[in-house]
């Protein structure tokens, strides 16, 4: 089956799923309509598809409800790219992609019904918890046939629906990620504790250096931090100099190591090496890092305001935290305090990876939902 992803960028967090379904012998194209420094074409180039936002700005509701009464959207002439040519070219059987309550893809959707073909949603925003714009789509994408994927049930996390694989008529795929042969029977001296994130103060890093100074009164476990982050604007390299500045403050200066711009296989690697991964990130919308860890044998602790916090509940991969610094320390404590509980934590994250994240298993559920849209019958 000839494969189109339609994205607005070509994030590492769509690795997996392109390429578990290459793999299983799908012909896979990507169009995005941007595309940033960190992004990885070792396998896969995408096609420029330009800006589909257009210059006006029509509200979200009225086109929602076009899309209901008459299965398109009038938007004026070049506003917005053409995919269906695009999909034409490539000789598309069916196409996936990313919508969000929002004018955009309003307008998008509204050209790929056109199409004819199956159609399959995909979203960041949460199955279980949906927000009131989100139901709004939801509603429209039920009403066309349209089935949804969201590698996120909800959010905040919640450990209600930690094993929920389906919400209604929208459906659970997780991100897909590669096992690494990993097998460990201890906890590194000093315990490795790495995090993955972009330089900038939504993710805290500040913040759990400034914890970790806390813990480390507390606990008799040694441990060194490894900060893994993208680094390109000036404001993200004066974030980077306030997080060597807080670890100086809290003595911390010789358990810090701060690696720029990584290519992706090698975070992979820095992952493989680390015993605790932790996410402190508020207003994240969904962490591939958090699976990516899980599968390369690291315990997991992630604040709950994170879209796959909610993997670690279900795995009982780690502990999942609230939002103050207060719940921070207490996590890491709980961790650095009693490190037999890392291997366990290590053990249920493989063993959870590898029966659900696992690449070829997590493609083999999107062929599935590709089945069951009724765009075009």
């Amino acid at each position: 089956m000839r494969i189109a992803f339609i994205l607005p960028r070509f994030h590492t967090n769509g690795l997996g799923w392109v390429n578990g379904l290459a793999n299983l012998g799908h012909d896979v194209s990507i169009g995005v309509f941007r595309r940033e420094p960190t992004e990885v074409y070792d396998r896969f180039l995408p096609d420029d598809l330009s800006s589909p936002f257009a210059s006006t700005r029509p509200r979200v509701g009225r086109n929602l409800k076009n899309l209901v009464k008459s299965g398109r959207v009038s938007t004026p002439q070049g506003s917005t790219p053409d995919v269906g040519a695009w999909l034409n070219s490539k000789g598309v059987d069916a196409c996936i992609v990313k919508l969000e309550p929002n004018h955009g893809s309003a307008m998008l959707l509204g050209k790929l019904l056109g199409s004819r073909m199956p159609l399959v949603a995909y979203t960041q925003q949460p199955l279980a918890t949906p927000q009131p714009k989100s139901r709004v789509l939801f509603a429209v994408l039920q009403r066309l046939g349209i089935p949804v994927m969201s590698p996120v049930r909800t959010k905040p996390a919640s450990s209600r629906w930690a094993l929920a694989p389906s919400v209604g008529p929208r459906v659970w795929i997780p991100f897909a990620v590669d096992l690494s042969d990993v097998g460990r029977a201890h906890v590194h001296s000093p315990c490795r504790i790495v995090t993955v994130a972009k330089f900038r103060r939504r993710k805290r890093i500040v913040e759990l250096v400034q914890a970790l100074g806390v813990v480390r009164a507390e606990v008799s476990t040694p441990f060194h931090l490894t900060v893994i982050g993208e680094c390109l604007t000036e404001r993200e390299h004066d974030y980077a100099a306030e997080i060597m500045t807080a670890a100086a403050a809290v003595g911390l200066e010789d358990c810090l190591t701060l690696i720029l711009n990584a290519a992706h296989g090698d975070v992979q690697r820095e992952l493989v090496d680390a015993d605790l991964f932790v996410l402190n990130s508020v207003d994240e919308m969904a962490s591939v890092s958090i699976p990516e860890a899980m599968a390369a044998g690291c315990a997991v602790l992630s604040s709950e305001d994170n879209g796959t916090a909610d993997y670690v509940w279900a795995a009982d991969a780690g502990l999942v935290f609230g939002t103050t610094s207060r719940d921070l320390e207490v996590a890491l404590m709980a961790a650095l305090h009693e490190p037999t509980s890392i291997p366990r934590w290590q053990f249920n994250a493989v063993t959870y990876s590898s029966a659900v994240l696992e690449t070829h298993k997590v493609a083999q559920s999107i062929e599935s939902l590709i089945g069951s849209s009724t765009t075009c019958r």
